[in-house]
């Protein structure tokens, strides 16, 4: 009977605790370049643990991380997400050279997810911004001017000088797809 009372006390004390990490956490609002794209698609940068702990609050059902990191962080932020019941799916995306098999396990991904809600994330949102860009111009068909202000609100102008490979991945995605206006 002894054990029974604290094996109680321990889970008490652990849920209490559990409680105490949920409301002081930021919420995954506060991520670096955060930004919702539509009430089922959000991006933003690196997420915290302290911040996968408000993913179930925020209505998160899949998270796909762009980063390349191979590190027990990544490892240790998937299981902190699955641990929630949220679905996790790591793309580990070069950022000297994105391929298009990059682009086309992501766009596979969303198109599978439908209804869910989705948080794509990865270093500072550059990539997450790209691949979303790209997503809505070649699988939503979403007009060039309306998906680009998306992608402007995370990319500075500067930002094409310095990173050219991204301009030109999101270009080579576009021409493929025969858009006519490329970015």
């Amino acid at each position: 009977m002894i054990y029974s009372f604290r094996f109680l006390l321990f889970v008490m004390l652990l849920l209490n605790a559990n409680a105490a990490f949920t409301t002081n956490a930021n919420p995954i609002s506060t991520v670096l370049n955060y930004h919702e794209i539509n009430p089922n698609l959000v991006s933003g940068g690196q997420i915290s643990y302290e911040q996968i702990a408000t993913l179930p609050e925020s209505g998160i059902d899949l998270v796909i991380n762009l980063t390349k990191n191979p590190s027990d962080v990544m490892a240790r932020e998937g299981y902190e997400i699955t641990q929630l019941g949220i679905d996790y799916v790591h793309i580990p995306v070069a950022w000297p050279a994105p391929t298009r098999a990059d682009y086309q396990l992501f766009e596979q991904l969303l198109k599978s997810a439908k209804n869910q809600k989705v948080l794509v994330h990865c270093d500072a949102n550059y990539r997450a911004s790209a691949f979303i860009y790209l997503f809505q111009r070649l699988a939503l068909k979403v007009p060039a001017n309306e998906a680009q202000n998306t992608l402007e609100t995370i990319w500075p102008t500067s930002a094409w000088q310095e990173y050219p490979q991204w301009q030109s991945f999101i270009n080579d995605r576009l021409i493929e797809a025969d858009l006519s206006q490329i970015f």
